[in-house]
């Protein structure tokens, strides 16, 4: 057999792929994760965010939707494929009392309950009293280190707001999948410095900043058109010919930007942060977005796309166009004022 010209061509996959495959004990996770057939029940529950359940406000405890126990083994599989089929110590997930106390070890004060429709559910191990809108994450006497009981944050809905934000974005930051974050305009900068910090440990990125870096280099290559002269497309009618030769050069540069932004997104820990982003609408690169959005759904490192608007609470736009995000999948978290202020982790809110 002839050895093909060049390299072979080993790509982070195919490198992951071949380690795997020269064990007998390992598998690969979506996100070209290697991790142990026979890895720890509960740290699999723990990286994996498992016990992560709503909690509908006013609503009594037996009726709280909770998470069936297939909903949870799905997440556990779905990020470990393999666990549990080591030929040497086969087994399955648990389930009953069992799974009870293995998610408590992993940090999810949860309890078994039967509903009306007999479907076996986990919900919050907690007085129904005290339940807020959201997700639980973790334990609450785990969160409680970071702030004071829930039950004195309920009448207050900003501080409310701030809180569910939290969780959902201590919770997307530890799962794949793509995500609109919407913050007040003029908090930008502060929201993406927490952002960058623990627990989340996002890695920004200036959309603009290398989208300018990047059409830079491309009307260098030549002489024609000067710096100047792209600058003063910029602002000619849409559809004109000055403006169509500007197009012709920012596609040229987003092309050179997107397989930087890929492999950004696969290597590194935390999410990759995309800030700066109007650029995107206003040079039609929406598209681009789509196609990250859509590897980080199948298993890439999780997507954050910052969106500075006025009022985060509206629908995420970007230079006026709406931005295509999964509405029935969680995709869109508002990160209110009190969020960036960080209200909700005073001790006497």
């Amino acid at each position: 057999m002839r050895r093909p010209p060049g390299n072979l061509g080993w790509d982070e996959r195919r490198t992951a792929e071949i380690a795997v495959a020269a064990s007998t004990r390992a598998a690969l996770t979506p996100r070209l994760e290697i991790y142990p057939r026979d890895l720890d029940l509960v740290r699999a529950l723990r990286i994996t965010q498992a016990g992560v359940v709503a909690v509908q406000p006013g609503v009594e405890e037996e009726r709280q939707p909770g998470l069936t126990v297939d909903a949870l083994h799905k997440r556990v599989a779905t990020r470990f494929p393999d666990l549990g089929s080591d030929p040497l110590a086969p087994r399955e997930l648990p389930t009953g009392s069992a799974l009870v106390r293995d998610l408590k070890e992993a940090g999810f004060e949860l309890k078994l309950a039967t509903r009306y429709d007999r479907v076996l559910r986990l919900i919050p191990d907690r007085p129904s009293g005290d339940a807020t809108a959201g997700l639980t994450s973790a334990s609450w006497g785990a969160s409680a280190a970071r702030r004071s009981a829930p039950t004195q944050y309920d009448a207050d809905a900003a501080v409310a707001a701030a809180v569910k934000a939290d969780q959902r974005l201590a919770h997307s930051a530890q799962q794949d999948g793509f995500r609109v974050l919407t913050v007040p305009q003029r908090r930008a900068e502060d929201a993406v410095r927490w952002l960058a910090g623990e627990p989340y440990r996002a890695r920004p990125v200036s959309l603009t900043g290398l989208f300018v870096d990047e059409l830079r280099g491309v009307v260098g290559e030549a002489a024609r058109p000067t710096w100047e002269t792209v600058l003063k497309a910029d602002a000619a009618e849409p559809g004109s010919r000055a403006h169509q030769q500007l197009r012709i050069r920012t596609d040229k540069a987003w092309g050179r930007i997107e397989p930087r932004l890929r492999d950004q997104l696969v290597q590194g820990h935390g999410p990759l942060l995309l800030t700066d982003t109007a650029v995107l609408a206003r040079y039609d690169a929406l598209d681009l977005l789509g196609r990250l959005a859509e590897e980080a759904r199948q298993g890439g490192s999780p997507l954050w796309l910052l969106v500075a608007q006025s009022d985060p609470a509206r629908a995420p736009r970007l230079a006026g166009q709406s931005v295509p995000y999964q509405a029935g999948f969680d995709e869109w978290i508002v990160v209110p004022d009190a969020w960036v202020a960080r209200k909700h982790l005073a001790q006497d809110a």
